[in-house]
């Protein structure tokens, strides 16, 4: 009853028998039934009860040793398994396959790799290793996360048969380096040697054909997922083939297998919004939104990034305050610090900056992101006087500046007219914060001198520009000649302008 309770995640009945258990006192004389009690509780993750079980036990054995670190390890608790492998081991018990297995993947996790050799030189000491494949299976998935592939691959011709598992994990492993070329590589050979790949091996292909913008291999690998009647099997397959197309600028394709998915979940909904909102269609990525949720599916935090950017890209305020709604309704701000500047960008970009001013108000802390956002809002919307008072509390309280903010700050410094304030300010940018000037603050700082006919200082800071990026530096200093009637610079500028556009 405790295993069928452990798999089938029955927490009533099995607290139910736990505490049957404990009237009965068995824990104290029954080690195989307190080996299953805690064997329950580590599937269900509830790794303080557990301890709690392991503790209780009077007589503990290699298979409670087993059922403790393995809980540990399935809950991505890598550290922790390891080191209850070590206790156990000073305890006199030896590890078995179950035990290495565990600690294997327990240095899987957290990417330990000079631990995982270790643990693989005990295995070989042990012979364990010889014949069993689901082991060598671990040890290859081990150092192909851990970026040693030569071990890998040799792992994987160690092995008495060769799998999909294996090949898998080398591809997984490549997939996870960026090495998109290799995992095509291993797929390629894996169906050479007659294995047929799994819906995890097709997802790392599909995501190589994504990164390669491989389209062809993509579409064949498409097919084959089709022909074989995997697509219905696992969602993530079909969100990766969705984002294969959308990666490979076929968008419209991507849209038209989106609507054929036999079932769909939160990551292909995410997948179409983010793309439809990095291509620049911003009312198909809201239409995706709402339909998303009519449909039952909750946001997750990238698909509300990703609206949140939308709707300050076109405007769209009211749509922002629906996401707003969402947002609160799922305690997200401030817990996320990303999200809750993006919220506070998205009001700015819409002008509404009492909104934006609530919600950064309300931020338990306010990271640079929000305050940029914050102060480029107030520039839009030409408030530049609130621009530097804004940027005198973020360096007074706040954390410090950036290039973005520095750009903002210096065009509003050109708008007023403070010259003496901007040099400061281009100054300690250097000089104090470590921020090496760029073409627009180069530009910010000429469209300063040259609106206040500091025409010498504004060509001397022309010159610091890039020729390729020069254009609207020039741009901003004709106007300035052109307002302060002085021909001399702007025949210079004219034609520097003229060549460039040649460029």
């Amino acid at each position: 009853m405790l295993k069928v309770c452990g798999l089938t995640q029955t927490a009533d009945k099995g607290r139910e028998l736990h505490a049957l258990i404990l009237r009965k006192g068995l824990l104290m004389t029954d080690t195989v039934l307190g080996n299953a009690l805690l064997d329950m509780y580590a599937k269900w993750g509830a790794l303080t009860r557990v301890h709690h079980v392991f503790h209780e036990l009077p007589n503990r054995n290699l298979v409670t040793w087993n059922a403790l670190i393995a809980g540990y390890c399935q809950q991505g608790e890598g550290e922790a398994a390891l080191h209850l492998f070590r206790q156990m081991k000073e305890e006199g018990f030896a590890p078995d396959s179950i035990t290495f297995l565990s600690a294997v993947k327990a240095c899987s996790c957290i990417e330990a790799l000079k631990r995982g050799s270790e643990v693989h030189t005990e295995i070989v000491r042990r012979g364990i290793l010889e014949n069993h494949d689901v082991l060598a299976n671990a040890l290859t998935d081990m150092y192909a996360r851990c970026g040693a592939f030569t071990m890998a691959q040799d792992m994987l011709k160690s092995l008495s048969t060769k799998n999909i598992i294996a090949w898998t994990a080398l591809m997984a492993g490549y997939s996870q380096f960026g090495r998109s070329e290799d995992t095509l590589c291993c797929f390629e050979s894996l169906r050479q040697e007659g294995l047929y790949p799994n819906t995890v091996t097709y997802i790392s292909a599909l995501n190589a054909c994504a990164s390669l913008k491989a389209i062809d291999v993509g579409k064949k690998i498409h097919g084959e997922v089709v022909s074989r009647g995997l697509l219905g099997m696992d969602p993530t397959l079909g969100s990766t083939l969705v984002y294969m197309y959308c990666k490979c600028g076929e968008l419209a394709k991507a849209q038209e297998l989106f609507e054929e998915l036999p079932a769909r979940d939160v990551v292909s909904w995410t997948v179409l919004i983010m793309e439809c909102c990095e291509n620049n269609h911003g009312e198909k990525a809201l239409g995706y939104f709402d339909r998303m949720r009519c449909e039952g599916f909750s946001p997750d935090e990238v698909a509300l990034l990703c609206v949140l950017k939308v709707c300050g890209s076109i405007g769209a305020v009211e749509k922002g305050d629906e996401v707003y709604v969402e947002i609160a309704r799922k305690n997200l701000i401030g817990k996320l610090s990303i999200l809750s500047s993006a919220l506070v960008d998205m009001y700015a970009k819409c002008h509404a900056l009492a909104k934006a001013q609530e919600v950064f108000d309300m931020l338990p802390s306010q990271d640079v992101s929000s305050w940029t956002a914050l102060i480029s809002g107030y520039c839009q919307i030409g408030q530049h006087d609130v621009v530097l008072q804004t940027f005198s509390k973020m360096i007074l309280r706040g954390p410090e500046p950036n290039v973005i903010t520095f750009m903002v700050v210096l065009s509003a410094c050109g708008i007023l007219g403070l010259v003496h304030e901007g040099q400061i300010y281009y100054h300690v940018m250097s000089s104090y914060y470590g921020i090496i000037p760029i073409s627009q603050h180069h530009t910010c700082m000429v469209n300063l001198f040259g609106r206040e006919g500091q025409l010498e200082k504004a060509m001397a800071m022309l010159e610091k520009i890039p020729p390729s990026e020069r254009l609207p530096a020039c741009f901003a200093l004709l106007n300035s000649c052109k307002n302060l009637k002085s021909m001399k610079i702007a025949r210079f500028v004219f034609k520097n302008a003229i060549d460039l556009d040649a460029m």
